[in-house]
């Protein structure tokens, strides 16, 4: 993982060149909406390529009547269309003291797009999802071994889940267009989640599976990885990273510019759950 500020052709920060993590520049962005091509890119392993005509999703396990969906099908349910802010967990890791292992960002890992799907909660209940299910695993077609430590035995799918009762808000989407386009293959082509208010590892990619379980998904990415310490009873317990916590950014003057003194300040604040963040007095 590098830190330094080489750039692709638009202008993105390269964290990584395989798999692609790239940065946004936020003073490139002047829009209440990311653009595609601006968008920040987080991927574990190679991107799949996912054909369309061949493409299925899979929704089983603790449900009535498991089913498997083509791409076709699932554009023709009804879909809904939101404005969703997404942020990788690790934004902001590169001004940690002392460093940590990962992909060093500075501030650029976020941003906010419009996308168009079909709500979780309507696949799930078409499944007729069961009353004793308690989470909805979501996993992708990407592959592969991860580097952190603890390394798994064999190589694994990426597989985030969602409690039960997240997974049933309308507001959780299976989206299939970014923006009003296509998703771009580094955005999760054809199909990904969209959980809005969890960090952005929660919106798995290249989704190809949906999965409720009747115990807790305790996967690699839920446990090892994307994890913190917690107590439970009085003794220490793994619990996933989900809910975003409250942020605020300036996009511009960029860190260590000089400008002339300005009343107009770009700067953005979000947060996963809780009051409406408010605009501040002067």
């Amino acid at each position: 993982m590098s830190s330094t500020h080489q750039t692709n052709s638009v202008g993105m920060i390269i964290r990584q060149m395989e798999p692609a993590n790239l940065e946004t520049p936020l003073d490139h962005v002047g829009s209440y909406l990311t653009p595609a091509e601006l968008f920040y890119i987080r991927s574990h392993f190679i991107a799949p390529t996912v054909d369309r005509a061949s493409y299925r999703l899979r929704i089983d396990g603790a449900v009535r009547t498991p089913l498997s969906l083509t791409f076709q099908a699932l554009r023709e349910m009804p879909s809904e269309t939101r404005a969703v802010t997404l942020e990788c967990a690790g934004n902001g890791r590169v001004f940690l003291v002392p460093q940590v292992a990962g992909a060093q960002w500075e501030l650029g890992a976020v941003g906010n797009a419009e996308w168009t799907g079909v709500p979780l909660r309507a696949l799930l209940e078409r499944a007729g999802l069961e009353d004793d299910a308690c989470e909805i695993v979501l996993e992708g077609a990407d592959r592969g071994s991860p580097h952190e430590e603890p390394v798994p035995p064999e190589p694994i799918s990426f597989a985030r889940s969602l409690p039960r009762d997240k997974a049933l808000r309308r507001e959780v989407l299976i989206a299939f267009r970014m923006n009003g386009d296509e998703l771009p293959l580094h955005h999760g082509f054809p199909v990904r989640a969209i959980v809005p208010g969890h960090y952005g590892v929660a919106s798995v990619k290249w989704l190809t599976h949906i999965e409720a379980v009747r115990e807790p998904f305790r996967g690699y990415w839920q446990t090892s990885d994307y994890g913190y310490w917690d107590r439970l009873d009085g003794l220490p317990v793994r619990q996933p990273l989900r809910e975003v916590q409250l942020k605020s950014e300036i996009t511009r003057p960029r860190v260590h510019e000089t400008v002339r003194r300005t009343s107009d300040t770009p700067s953005s604040a979000w947060r996963g759950r809780g009051k409406p963040i408010r605009r501040g007095s002067r």
